[in-house]
């Protein structure tokens, strides 16, 4: 992990060909094991999706519109920061995935609510 200097998907890799090369886990396991597959095959879909919307400027699109009806509003923080919760929530069930949501969605919800004047620790959590 981080403290070796190592990123997580290399330590799972050499994790991996440890146990490959030790016999404790053969090739045929590993092709076998069909819901790790599914979730990859998946979770690779997923998170391709929600970087080709921030990609293609879909979220920043409902970020600045979001953020200029929530400016013209003129309220104070406090509502504003329950307002975008409950919205982040709401959205949430349009994802398949909580990763796909943050992934897609956080950066946005976060700059709107430091344009609200959330505090930036507030706003993060």
């Amino acid at each position: 992990g981080p403290s070796f200097g190592v990123s997580a998907v290399l330590a799972a890799m050499l994790g991996l060909c440890g146990l490959l090369l030790t016999g404790t886990l053969t090739w045929q396991d590993c092709l076998g094991y069909q819901p790790a597959w599914d979730t990859l095959t998946w979770f690779a879909v997923l998170i391709g999706m929600s970087s080709q919307l921030n990609n293609l400027g879909v979220i920043k699109a409902f970020a600045d519109g979001v953020g200029a009806s929530l400016a013209s509003l003129n309220m104070h923080w406090m509502p504003l920061f329950g307002l975008l919760h409950a919205t982040f929530f709401g959205l949430h069930y349009m994802f398949a995935s909580q990763t796909a949501q943050v992934g897609a969605l956080y950066t946005a919800f976060c700059a709107m609510m430091l344009a609200a004047g959330v505090p930036p620790v507030l706003a993060a959590m």
